[in-house]
């Protein structure tokens, strides 16, 4: 039997990033960081946890973005209070807080909590994820004959998460049970691995490394994990000067016009065409990087997403074109199927509001266009 390697704590991990709390001067500055970019965090009870995005804080408040109802959130939220856990460094930091009130703004639920006076580092992981895998593939073997095609999603030391893609089986994939599974990582070695099934979501498997991995794999594992930690580490350490960079790279060069529609839906587009008329000329492109890269050389005031539903594969696809949208345009996510998947969509996208379609007065989706636009680009 070969020789296993012993499972040990990388460095992100034991107070090394927050020291013992981050309180004070330093709270105050990763507050105002990730209000500025609108960063997600999660709301933590003891039965469940879902993101929201922190808008603002002041002293004694702190304003949230939530995807819920209000009713599900006064009922969710225990009045003897929850946690906040904000990603921090290269972990998480949690505080207890308690609410204050729920607001709706534009259609949205805010969600206000008492500030809290300091973060702890609460690290659940045993090993630091990388999530920038490059074009790392694996084939996964729950059992038997069936094989699954995967994307590497994001990898560890001592387990992985994959992103099926091919359709999912019926049966044949059951949590907790063992399965084998072959890597091939870009730019580095192929990997045959033992592991268990520890949760699916959709197309996303998270898988445990168990057995761990023989010292040899454990070694190729790690000269693999090592160099893109300490680059995670170097980004985070330069991530004000990075994203202002990226932010001056990605400000449009000439001056935004008309709407944008990331879809080739003739009959959508002449139906939002009568609704906005030459107050927003509006075009189309379709839903591929090289067409969408053309349509942006004349950069839109504001970009137009339908949503017809497709899960989340959909919401990856889209999530990773938005990216390519100049900073700062606002962006509107049109619930054409109903608004499942619609607001968690424009949850996880910057600048996105929901809006339900066919919305029932074509006026007033004119003007929160228009009020949009003003406040994204001051015309």
């Amino acid at each position: 039997m070969p020789e296993r390697a012993p499972i040990s704590k990388l460095p992100f991990l034991g107070g090394g990033t927050l020291g013992d709390t981050l309180k004070g001067s330093a709270l105050a500055q990763a507050l105002d960081e990730m209000a500025e970019r609108k960063a997600f965090l999660m709301v933590a009870t003891p039965y469940l946890s879902f993101p929201a995005r922190l808008l603002a804080w002041q002293s004694g408040e702190v304003r949230l973005r939530a995807n819920q109802t209000r009713e599900f959130l006064l009922r969710t939220l225990p009045d003897q209070g929850f946690r906040l856990r904000i990603p921090w460094g290269l972990g998480i930091a949690a505080a207890s807080t308690r609410l204050l009130g729920v607001e709706e703004v534009e259609g949205r639920r805010v969600l206000c909590v008492q500030a809290p006076d300091r973060f702890v580092e609460d690290e659940p992981r045993r090993a630091f994820r990388v999530t920038k895998t490059g074009q790392s593939r694996a084939v996964i073997n729950p059992g038997g004959d069936l094989l699954l095609r995967a994307n590497l999603d994001n990898l560890s030391a001592v387990g992985a998460c994959f992103f099926v893609t091919e359709p999912m089986p019926s049966e044949g994939l059951i949590v907790n049970r063992p399965l084998r599974l072959s890597m091939v990582l870009d730019q580095g070695p192929a990997l045959d691995l033992e592991g268990r099934l520890v949760h699916m979501d959709g197309q996303l498997l998270g898988v445990a490394f168990e057995p761990p991995p023989s010292t040899v794999t454990a070694a190729a594992l790690e000269a693999w994990l090592q160099p893109r930690v300490e680059e995670a580490r170097r980004q985070w350490e330069n991530r004000a000067a990075l994203r202002a960079m990226a932010e001056q790279a990605a400000r449009p060069r000439s001056q935004p016009e008309g709407a944008l529609l990331l879809a080739r839906d003739p009959a959508l587009l002449t139906q939002l065409g009568d609704i906005l008329g030459e107050r927003l000329p509006i075009r189309a492109c379709g839903l591929a990087l090289a067409p969408l890269r053309e349509a942006l050389e004349t950069p839109p005031q504001v970009v137009i997403v339908p949503w017809t539903g497709g899960g989340v594969q959909a919401r990856h696809t889209l999530r990773n074109l938005a990216e390519a949208f100049p900073a700062g345009t606002p962006i509107v996510v049109l619930g054409l199927g109903g608004d499942y998947g619609g607001r968690e969509l424009a949850l996880e996208l910057k600048q996105a509001t929901f809006v339900a379609w066919p919305t029932a007065q074509g006026a007033f989706f004119a003007r929160l266009l228009e009020g949009l636009i003003r406040r994204a680009w001051g015309a």
